[in-house]
């Protein structure tokens, strides 16, 4: 893998929420099977967004919807905007095909992190804290770090405008909003 961490450490771990991948139980070490390159800028004059959109790994169209429509990556009015969408990986007889067209999706997009688990509902922490741990580790300059699901839009000028109020009284200091 491309990255490592150790799922264990973290104070909220409950190995009784993993779902077994490949009848291995318990799997604690979550690896990075795909990474975007050189994602996040360096130009630390600018306010850095992140936007990381959890999605299932066989939502090909959606991911195409999504970029064809709201998805910036660009920068607008002082702000750096990079989006990433997070999967986990499938198991069964689709899977080497789909582990094909993502990695080529990957390679034509750099916007695609894959977390080598199993894609389930019962995951999404993991997907959630790898996510996380991604923009820690790749994107550390980041401001402002927002998470949203592959079935949500949002309007980036307004986004914007409001983090600039939240940001310019202070009220955005250490805050989940």
């Amino acid at each position: 893998g491309q990255g490592c961490i150790d799922l264990t450490k973290h104070p909220f771990y409950n190995s009784s929420y993993l779902h077994p991948r490949d009848g291995i139980e318990n799997d604690r070490k979550i690896e990075y099977k795909i990474i975007p390159t050189n994602k996040c800028g360096s130009n630390a004059n600018k306010s850095r967004i992140v936007i990381f959109i959890h999605c299932a790994v066989k939502r090909f169209q959606r991911r195409h919807l999504i970029r064809s429509t709201w998805v910036p990556n660009y920068s607008i009015w002082g702000f750096e905007i990079s989006v990433v969408f997070i999967v986990g990986v499938l198991s069964g007889n689709s899977s080497e095909s789909v582990q094909l067209e993502l990695q080529q999706e990957a390679e034509l997009n750099n916007d695609v992190i894959q977390v080598d688990f199993l894609e389930h509902y019962k995951n999404l922490t993991f997907k959630h804290l790898s996510a996380l741990h991604w923009i820690k580790t790749y994107c550390s300059h980041t401001k402002y770090v927002i998470k949203v699901d592959d079935d949500v839009l949002i309007n980036i000028p307004n986004l914007i405008q409001y983090l600039e109020i939240k940001d310019s009284t202070g009220s955005m200091h250490n805050s989940i909003t």
